[in-house]
């Protein structure tokens, strides 16, 4: 009583309301007890949709057998938590017992739907593998009677990526169109490009899980399509007593530990979007234990695994192809870290250095309308300084004003990367210069960051600039209209102890924060339609009466 006790306060204290998430989230629970899972659960930030557990296995005579006797409370506090929970099923490799089951499919599949029913559950996941062409139609046959048995529960199937189309071996037992129509959704296991016995290589490069899901989508509906991520690594090594050792899995938690106590050396592979290490482990290194009681003998290993910038790059691509979500193997196995950009990848935002700051809703909302970009493929970088060029495309980008071909425009713009924006920015008055001079890689302050807003707004001149908002800004200075301006309009304000701070450099995250409160500005008091490059007059002037 104690124990389920405590595992319901856990989990009502302890797990982070589960918020809207843009895509289905869904991991594996593995190899351990409800507090276990609560713990994992907890480290996800909120970022999980759907849970898979390891309740059910095949046992020797095909039979359906319980691997732990699903904990009801734990089921039910995480529905109440807006999380599905599901049972897997899983044959563990062995063909053998998977054929008796298959055998004797009916009665099988009767055992599971009870089961499921029985204990609550939402679903089932069958994750039945190794089987091949020869089981092809007795394994569909198998997904039909569940999804008979179990008309109002939610029936997942996790099949093998096939980006090469095979139609015999392990690939060959699956058929994706009838899994399509007969499964709510089809987990592609699009990891083990490298496996154990294989060569040295990436367990999931991007190349690869692309090619699997084209291939996929070519018979699954993307509404059904949830594709993989590894929580996991594989290293190849030779020991120093002339033993080799060819793609053993390790968890990426274990990285961290790794490279700390060990020689190593750490790279991105930007060929593969994915994570290299090389590690020498001396005799008189101490050992280490590792997930699952793993440690590492002498030797000189080679380890491929994931990283925030490849998970980045790989979830990014749910989005591309619009599939139903993502799905991990196995929650646990990856560091905590992960989670805290993960909701910003799985909508689409591929920044690795975003998450958490105070910045973050703004730059991603900017990055989804296409307004921000990043610095690379994977980082932000919000709180280096901004440039007028970089100020520039934003402005244009937010107005809508296109870039023009900047052949007529003075040599350092002519020369510079966004020499398009720039010419367009200058042309529309966004941007000042004598003519010759734009200075367009030069950083800017917090007082020109306000002008250059303010020539975005076009705003009209009945604004009273003679008060003060803030004890450093004063009439008599050159930026005091923009900054009144931008006040009066809430789209940009102080510091937290009221200065304006006017001569400080601002950020790409404070340009950001700017830009997007003028999102708001634009839509509720100045059309964009109604500006144009040909249309240059000032501001109106209205007298007073």
């Amino acid at each position: 009583m104690f124990k389920k006790l405590l595992i319901m306060l856990l989990l009502l204290c302890q797990i982070i309301p589960c918020m809207a998430l843009p895509y289905e989230s869904l991991t594996y629970l593995y190899g351990g007890t409800s507090p276990i899972y609560t713990n994992n659960i907890n480290r996800t930030r909120g970022n999980l949709s759907t849970v898979v557990a390891d309740y059910f296995h095949i046992d020797a005579n095909g039979n359906a057998a319980l691997s732990k006797t699903p904990d009801k409370l734990f089921i039910q506090t995480l529905q109440r938590q807006g999380i599905r929970v599901l049972a897997f099923i899983s044959n563990h490799w062995d063909r053998e017992i998977a054929r008796k089951a298959m055998a004797k499919r009916e009665a099988f599949a009767s055992v599971l739907a009870y089961w499921v029913e029985y204990y609550g559950l939402d679903g089932l996941d069958v994750d039945i593998e190794n089987l091949n062409q020869q089981d092809r139609d007795n394994f569909t046959d198998f997904l039909r009677i569940l999804s008979e048995l179990m008309p109002h529960k939610f029936l997942s199937v996790a099949v093998a990526a096939n980006p090469h189309r095979l139609t015999v071996g392990w690939h060959g037992m699956y058929d994706y169109p009838a899994m399509g129509r007969l499964c709510d959704r089809v987990m592609l296991m699009t990891y083990d490009e490298s496996y154990e016995g294989s060569e040295a290589g990436p367990v999931a490069s991007r190349h690869f899980i692309e090619s699997s899901i084209k291939e996929a989508l070519r018979h699954i509906p993307k509404e059904k399509l949830v594709m993989g991520i590894p929580f996991y690594g594989r290293y190849w090594a030779r020991l120093n007593n002339n033993t080799s050792i060819k793609g053993k899995a390790f968890t990426v938690s274990n990285i961290d530990t790794i490279t700390k106590h060990y020689a190593a050396r750490c790279w991105y592979d930007i060929s593969n979007q994915c994570a290299r290490a090389t590690v020498t482990v001396k005799e008189s290194d101490p050992v280490i234990g590792l997930w699952g009681g793993k440690k590492m003998d002498a030797g000189t290993y080679d380890i491929w695994y994931e990283d925030e910038r490849s998970y980045a790059e790989k979830i990014f691509l749910c989005r591309k192809y619009g599939l139903q979500g993502v799905g991990s193997w196995a929650l646990g196995q990856e560091p905590e870290r992960i989670w805290k950009g993960y909701r910003l990848w799985l909508g689409g935002v591929p920044f690795t250095d975003l998450a958490g700051h105070w910045a973050e809703e703004a730059i991603a909302e900017l990055y989804e309308r296409e307004i921000l970009s990043g610095i690379g493929s994977a980082l932000c970088a919000p709180d280096a300084r901004v440039t007028r060029a970089e100020i520039c495309v934003l402005l244009c980008k937010l107005l809508g004003v296109a870039p023009r071909d900047p052949s007529a425009a003075p040599p350092e713009v002519r020369g510079h990367w966004a020499a398009p924006y720039l010419w367009s920015a200058i042309q529309y008055g966004l941007m000042a210069g004598d003519g010759k001079h734009y200075r367009p890689s030069d950083p800017v302050t917090r007082a020109e960051l306000a002008a250059f807003c303010e020539n975005g707004l076009r705003v009209p001149n009945t604004i009273d600039y003679s008060q003060s908002f803030f004890p450093d800004v004063a009439p008599a200075m050159w930026f005091n209209n923009a900054v009144i301006t931008l006040r009066v309009f809430s789209v940009m304000n102080g510091m937290p102890d009221g200065t304006f701070r006017p001569h400080s450099g601002a950020t790409r995250a404070e340009a950001a924060s700017v830009i997007h409160n003028m999102l708001d500005v634009e839509r509720r008091d100045f059309l964009p339609q109604a500006r144009s490059l040909d249309l240059t007059a000032e501001p109106y002037v209205l007298e007073p009466r």
